[in-house]
């Protein structure tokens, strides 16, 4: 679990324990991925992208090419065509705009634990990932 402020990064973890998900490693900058092993148990990199920061594209996809083990979910601050295509050319295979629910996060790490790492699929969980409108 990688980005964000020590209070989101908490929250994120509470739900990853309350689905009995194992958390490899927890850092705020994608540097600590990097100086990892690739023998950690971790499948799924939970990457929240900052706000302000245009760079986190590429440095998400530095840290995929030297880390082909993990599979990518992007928690994006906004929603919109412009940063979900940017979050898929960095190579996310799982992308969560805000706001979203805990099942959505769920699901979406739940999807990609099961998936192999590689290149995103035809269909992307970006289109189930969007927060189902109320009625």
């Amino acid at each position: 679990m990688i980005g964000a402020n020590e209070d989101e990064r908490r929250l994120l973890r509470g739900l990853l324990l309350l689905r009995h998900r194992p958390i490899a490693l927890e850092a705020p900058t994608l540097g600590a991925v990097a100086a990892s092993s690739a023998a950690a148990p971790a499948r799924v990199l939970v990457y929240v992208a900052p706000p302000s920061d245009d760079r986190w594209s590429e440095e998400l996809r530095g840290t995929l090419a030297a880390r082909p083990d993990l599979s990518a979910l992007v928690l994006l601050p906004l929603d919109g065509e412009a940063v979900r295509s940017t979050a898929s050319r960095a190579g996310a295979r799982g992308i969560l705009p805000r706001p979203f629910t805990s099942r959505q996060f769920f699901d979406a790490v739940d999807r990609l634990s099961a998936d192999r790492p590689g290149p995103p699929p035809a269909s992307s969980l970006t289109d189930s990932a969007r927060p189902a409108r109320r009625r």
